[in-house]
């Protein structure tokens, strides 16, 4: 009879142990891993990291037109400026009538 309790008490060490070594391999697995693991946390430093540097450049380019508005705003008078803006823009104003004539270099 106590043979049989003998491989009881064993067994019944024997799953604790593989209870508890299986909750830290899951526990572990998901921190590493998970949707909110480390590698995740890695993947999205990166990503932002690509996003700041793609704002920065962003911001450069923004800041680079503005100086050339402001730039043609000084040299140009305004109303050229006006005309050739609208012109690139193929817009009008309100109640304006465009004719387009032929090209005399033709």
């Amino acid at each position: 009879m106590s043979f049989f309790w003998e491989i009881r008490r064993r067994l019944s060490a024997l799953s604790v142990t593989i209870l508890f070594s299986s909750m830290i391999f899951y526990f572990s697995y998901h921190m590493v891993s998970g949707q909110k693991g480390v590698l995740e946390m890695i993947r999205l430093t990166s990503e932002v990291a690509a996003a700041r540097i793609s704002s920065d450049e962003s911001k450069s380019d923004r800041i680079t037109m503005e100086h050339r508005v402001d730039m043609l705003a000084h040299s140009l008078d305004v109303d050229l400026l006006d005309e050739q803006a609208r012109r690139i823009l193929s817009q009008a104003k309100k109640g304006e009538v465009i004719y387009l004539l032929p090209n005399s270099s033709q």
